[in-house]
């Protein structure tokens, strides 16, 4: 019952940070692993998608909403972000080898 409220309380906080910092990736992140780990899960998942939706660059969200889908056995869902990951990851891949080989240039 402790471990509930302290959930509570820091998802009131996660909120309030969600209001007062909406640019800030961040507090939906918190928001939704409160909600997670009081049961809530089809709240996480609501809040996982959104958050998505507002930063799509942001890998973490992707990795969240492929293993809470797995876990609600939406396995289409699951792997349609599965592909978005693996997309996004070779982007940022490419993007590290750009600036590497600039860095080397500069030398």
């Amino acid at each position: 019952m402790i471990d509930l409220y302290r959930f509570v309380q820091a998802l009131r906080f996660f909120q309030r940070g969600m209001l007062i910092a909406p640019s800030q990736p961040s507090w939906p992140l918190l928001a939704a692993g409160c909600h997670r780990r009081m049961g809530n899960v089809e709240a996480a998942l609501d809040l996982y998608r959104s958050a998505h939706r507002r930063f799509p660059d942001h890998l973490d969200y992707l990795r969240l909403l492929i293993h809470l889908c797995v876990d609600l056995h939406l396995d289409s869902e699951a792997e349609r972000y599965a592909a978005k990951l693996r997309r996004a990851e070779n982007a940022q891949r490419l993007v590290n080898i750009k600036c590497s080989a600039i860095a080397i240039l500069r030398f």
